[in-house]
């Protein structure tokens, strides 16, 4: 059964030359040396658009392939086969991928696949995924974030990144889609990024789960949703209570006890940690005004002097480190 081409509006390369389609997949997804597994003519279709920090690709090779000597130095690749089975080796490890069931490849590891007539790549740096993750979970760590290769699409809670994606993929094919706006992109490439860290098992899962404990209540983890979720919104305290589903004083109460802050006050420090990742990632592309207004800050210089205790640094010193390349070590 033929599988329907996807993000043909982005197409960026068809040929039916196997040197020239490896020399591009190469270039633009990851190093590797490309094999026919069939006698048939190859016919490559790549369609590419670059999101803010990641790119959604589509690919088809009109005949099974196999990827070989595969690695990917400063991306991580996130693979959805969209038709037929797919085996991937990494790390020792093999994996089996289908409609059902991706896999994800951490950054320096090598693989090799047997792969489907086509897939879906997610390509997402380096750098912002490891920003991502510091933001959601508040503190460093020091080694690179490896991942549980095999990534469930139709059961259990990573059955939401594969919603998501979906929805992404059919809004970005539409004429007049929402992703007209950049900020709208990136608002959806950070919620997958945070989702892939929080749901996807890794090396860093223990931290996430002292962060977010199994056992705090519902009407904690209610308003940490909705707070991730709507950070660059304006929200008030009412907002929170709301949503939370009890009354001011119990929700005072419960998260005093298992967050050790006030709802009004993980804001706070959330959007801290979101302009943070803003300003690292700008490069110097956008203002610290543009930056602090996209993530609900209204009374700058109170906001720069929290900045300052908490980074020991201005927002237009973190900014102009970025745009320069500085080395530092983020907090």
């Amino acid at each position: 059964m033929a599988s329907m081409e996807r993000l043909s509006k982005y197409n960026v390369f068809r040929s039916s030359d196997l040197g020239e389609s490896e020399a591009m997949l190469s270039r633009t997804l990851c190093r590797h040396v490309l094999k026919p597994r069939s006698n048939e003519a190859i016919c490559m279709v790549q369609n590419m658009v670059k999101l803010v920090h990641s790119e959604l690709a589509y690919l088809h090779y009109g005949i099974p392939m196999e990827f070989q000597e595969a690695s990917s130095d400063d991306h991580y690749l996130f693979i959805i086969p969209q038709h037929g089975n797919s085996v991937i080796t990494t790390n020792g490890v093999q994996v089996h991928g289908d409609t059902e069931r991706g896999y994800i490849i951490t950054v320096g590891h090598l693989f090799d696949s047997r792969t489907a007539a086509c897939s879906i790549v997610w390509r997402i740096k380096r750098r912002a995924l490891e920003d991502c993750a510091r933001a959601v979970l508040g503190e460093d760590f020091n080694s690179v974030i490896a991942f549980a290769p095999s990534i469930q699409l139709n059961e259990g809670p990573t059955t939401s990144i594969g919603r998501a994606m979906n929805f992404m993929i059919s809004e970005l094919e539409q004429d007049e889609s929402l992703f007209q706006s950049s900020h709208a992109i990136e608002r959806l490439e950070q919620s997958l990024m945070h989702a892939l860290i929080a749901l996807q098992p890794s090396n860093i899962s223990a931290i996430a789960g002292r962060k977010r404990s199994t056992i705090a209540p519902r009407c904690v983890r209610r308003v940490e949703d909705y707070i991730m979720a709507n950070a660059g919104e304006q929200i008030l305290l009412s907002d929170l209570i709301a949503v939370s589903g009890v009354c001011g004083r119990t929700l005072f109460r419960t998260f005093r006890q298992f967050r050790e802050v006030s709802p009004m006050e993980y804001l706070r420090q959330t959007r801290l940690r979101m302009v943070r990742q803003s300003l690292l990632q700008s490069r110097g592309s956008e203002t610290v005004t543009a930056i602090l207004t996209k993530w609900g800050i209204t009374q700058f210089g109170r906001f720069a002097a929290d900045y300052r205790r908490q980074y020991g640094e201005l927002p237009s010193e973190t900014l102009r480190f970025s745009a320069d390349g500085s080395a530092f070590k983020p907090r």
